[in-house]
């Protein structure tokens, strides 16, 4: 069967390229050819679309008297995006199966693909998809016979983000899908409030791999001669501050461990060198787990490879992303609140129980890959 998957663009984040990458892996392992539909890389692909969009800059500027707008803004991007997916592009050309388009609905025909799946990561999250949301509940696909699955389809938030007509587009268009899964317990009751669908709870696509599979991945780029980093305290922290910071001097000292990281700066500060914003390989970032004792993060992904190398890890938490993926996670494992704030927070936790866990993990694993077999096969 021909599958187009449709996820959040694949550009510089770990977690975001790894689910990706695990789900064409599941999927191709049952038989099936994979490809992942990916808005183009690049505002501008040839030399006479920069040309174009200057041209209508300067009007817009210099004769409409907009003077914020920036002649060479699409020519910065793109050079931005070439130099800080330096190392990323690099595993996602090679593990992954991509295709470019700028507009599903105009580019793609009814006899291009058997199936479509929606997933995972924050696809149904209104306020990261803005005008992509439609095509993520795959409303181009209105009248088609096709396969319509969403697999571990997340909102991100407790609550439905959009607005009315929004809601009623994708309303209708959910109620032609074969399967409705989401990543958070939370999202089965967006689904039967809003959209009126019963949906079904899975597990990441991340999760469906085992360690080896990763860890080949790992081996890999060792074998290239990549360059590691000495420690035990693994940090993988998407927003800093002084208070995190702290928190992890605090483990570090504590615990007597030596903190070490493969995280770029910030991409967005404008105020760095390009060249520090150039994130690390994909391999290395998986190679921290295997060479950490601990883990201190905010990111969901970075729990969920604590959990697949069966680390020790603490959650910073962080309300402005969302809890609900990690409480969500946390619950459906049996892994109990791994929240901290201070040293104290991390002090009064116990150790989790990987036994125990990958019993639970090993059921969902199962049941999420018999979601996916028994919809694409009726």
């Amino acid at each position: 069967m021909r599958i187009a998957i449709l996820t959040q663009p694949l550009r510089y984040n770990f977690g975001g390229i790894l689910q990706n990458y695990a789900l064409q892996t599941v999927l191709r392992r049952m038989g099936h050819e994979v490809v992942t539909l990916d808005p183009p890389r690049y505002l501008c692909q040839r030399w006479w679309q920069y040309l174009f969009l200057i041209f209508r800059h300067i009007i817009t500027r210099y004769i409409r008297g907009h003077h914020e707008v920036i002649i060479s803004a699409e020519w910065i991007q793109d050079k931005e995006t070439r130099i800080l997916g330096t190392n990323t592009f690099k595993f996602i050309d090679q593990y992954i199966q991509r295709m470019e388009h700028r507009n599903l609905r105009k580019e793609i025909k009814e006899s291009d693909y058997d199936a479509y799946i929606v997933g995972s990561d924050q696809t149904w999250r209104c306020r990261y998809n803005n005008e992509r949301i439609q095509d993520m509940f795959l409303f181009f696909t209105k009248g088609w016979q096709v396969k319509r699955i969403a697999y571990a389809a997340s909102f991100g938030t407790d609550n439905w983000e959009g607005d009315a007509e929004t809601t009623k587009i994708c309303r209708e268009a959910i109620k032609d899908f074969n399967l409705v899964t989401t990543r958070e317990s939370s999202g089965l009751d967006i689904c039967k409030k809003i959209f009126n669908v019963k949906a079904k709870h899975v597990l990441d696509p991340t999760l469906l791999l085992a360690k080896e599979d990763y860890q080949k991945l790992v081996d890999n780029k060792k074998n290239d001669g990549a360059t590691t980093h000495k420690g035990e305290l693994y940090l993988y922290i998407l927003d800093c501050n002084k208070e995190n910071q702290q928190l992890a001097e605090d483990i570090a000292e504590s615990r007597k461990l030596t903190p070490f990281s493969y995280q770029a700066l910030n991409e967005w500060n404008q105020q760095r060198p390009l060249k520090k914003l150039i994130q690390y390989p994909v391999e290395l970032w998986l190679n921290g787990f295997e060479q950490a004792k601990m883990v201190l993060t905010d990111s969901f992904h970075a729990c969920v490879f604590s959990i697949i190398y069966r680390k020790q890890f603490y959650l910073y938490s962080n309300k402005d992303r969302g809890t609900a993926r990690y409480t969500s996670l946390f619950d459906m494992l049996g892994i109990g609140n791994r929240m901290v704030k201070t040293l104290d927070d991390v002090n009064n936790l116990k150790d989790i129980n990987y036994d125990t866990v990958y019993e639970r993990l090993q059921l969902f694993q199962r049941k999420s890959i018999d979601y996916i077999i028994e919809s694409l096969v009726k």
